[in-house]
């Protein structure tokens, strides 16, 4: 069990890694989060910037092969390090790759805006 109840507490208990663990899950927890804002701001931004064009294929999540497969590399990636890598993270590497694709997206963003119709 991973949730252990002690009277009128709910204790998280040690497994596979305790910490580690949760510091993975909280790291996939933001990967979905920054993918579905990733996906959203796309949109939102051709919306804004490009009514005349925009249609529900301006919604890019299945936009082409290569980014299919780079999607699912990332997710294999994930399962496979906490399954057989948990103690190996760094929160570190986690907040600079947050910051990365902060930068990218507003980035990718004002390119967008720029570019006009």
């Amino acid at each position: 069990r991973l949730l252990n109840v002690n009277g009128d507490r709910l204790e998280l208990e040690e497994w596979a890694g305790g910490e580690d663990v949760i510091q993975l899950a909280l790291q996939w927890s933001v990967y979905v989060i920054v993918l579905c804002a990733f996906h959203l701001g796309e949109f939102f931004t051709t919306a804004v910037c490009n009514p005349s064009v925009t249609s529900a294929d301006s919604f890019m999540v299945n936009h082409s092969k290569a980014y299919t497969a780079a999607a699912l590399t990332s997710m294999v990636e994930f399962i496979l390090r906490i399954n057989f890598f948990p103690s190996h993270n760094s929160p570190n590497v986690f907040l600079v790759g947050i910051l990365c694709v902060a930068c990218g997206q507003l980035c990718r963003g004002a390119a967008m805006i720029t570019c006009g119709e």
